[in-house]
């Protein structure tokens, strides 16, 4: 059986038969000790909860030689968990999606995670070229938007033909939201209630119809609790900054790009994958931005871990 795995700064994936199962690519680390006390969601959970001698670390965030051994633990917990014991034993063949700016002494760092966690046989993957194939697209260009990290590549016949990463993602419209709320209404929020805002009113584009979301955090001038309301018109200015880089990593991209493909890009434009693809108004602010058609992927955050199975995401 072929396994496919994708190990993003946040988010863990993994694709067996045809089924995928996700969790927070984290750990809990007792700092006395350095052993590794939860993997996964259990980890996740503890963080903010525990006891002051208890860490809960992202180690991908680090990069993948930073710390192979725990990215090790990782990759052992997601194949155990997507496996099953039985068929783990077995040594699974692992497909991974990686990065475009992966080096290679990150790849044999991985390379070497991977046997230490139990796995057979692997193969590397750009996560854009992986993308791509999980998405079914004829799209010749990906872009695929993660937490900490934006990849856009230019394929053709299954070539990496141009491609560059920009180190930031849907986090970076997190803090971004946090600095807006601050500066502009004075009011200071957790990292968790500027998410629930970009995931459920932020939208890339002025709307008609725009939702509003209360958001409660500490007034800066008076220290006190506070609650107010915003519509995602409102918060729009907030997005735009990060959302303008993402647009020039494109623009950079398809610059790189040989003009022999023209014709290609300007009849299948561009799609987008990875969890940050969800963003409301994202492929309409960039069809506008870099005058190509953009389309959004069917489940684009798991697009890169079955296409690394040479699979397509169930529509």
């Amino acid at each position: 059986m072929l396994v496919g795995l994708d190990l993003g700064t946040t988010q863990m994936s993994v694709c067996a038969a045809s089924r995928v199962f996700r969790e927070p690519a984290a750990l809990a680390i007792d700092n006395r000790t350095r052993r590794v006390l939860a993997v996964g969601q259990a980890a996740y959970h503890m963080q903010g909860r525990s006891g002051g001698h208890i860490e809960v670390v992202h180690p991908v965030r680090d990069g993948m030689a930073a710390v192979p051994h725990l990215i090790a633990v990782l990759i052992r917990h997601a194949l155990q968990h997507g496996l099953g014991w039985r068929r783990f034993l077995a040594r699974p063949r692992v497909s991974v999606a990686t990065p475009l700016s992966l080096s290679p002494i990150e790849q044999e760092a991985l390379q070497e995670a991977l046997i230490t966690a139990g796995a057979g046989r692997s193969q590397l993957i750009p996560t854009p070229m992986a993308a791509r194939t999980g998405a079914a697209s004829d799209s010749i260009m990906v872009v695929d938007l993660g937490a900490t990290r934006t990849q856009a590549a230019v394929l053709h016949q299954g070539e990496l033909i141009a491609g560059e990463t920009l180190e930031s993602g849907g986090r970076a419209l997190d803090v971004s939201i946090s600095r807006w709320l601050r500066s502009e209404r004075g009011l200071e929020v957790a990292p968790k209630q500027a998410e629930t805002l970009k995931r459920y009113i932020a939208c890339a584009v002025a709307t008609d119809a725009t939702s509003k979301s209360p958001v409660t955090g500490r007034e800066l001038r008076s220290g006190l609790p506070l609650t107010m309301s915003l519509d995602s018109n409102e918060l729009r200015p907030a997005l735009m900054g990060p959302l303008s880089e993402v647009a020039s990593l494109v623009h950079r991209v398809l610059a790189k790009t040989p003009p022999e493909l023209a014709t290609d890009l300007l009849d299948h434009g561009l799609v987008l994958t990875g969890g940050g693809a969800r963003l409301r108004g994202l492929a309409q602010y960039l069809q506008t931005a870099v005058h190509l058609p953009v389309a959004v992927a069917h489940h684009p955050e798991v697009c890169a871990v079955v296409g690394s199975t040479g699979k397509e995401a169930v529509r």
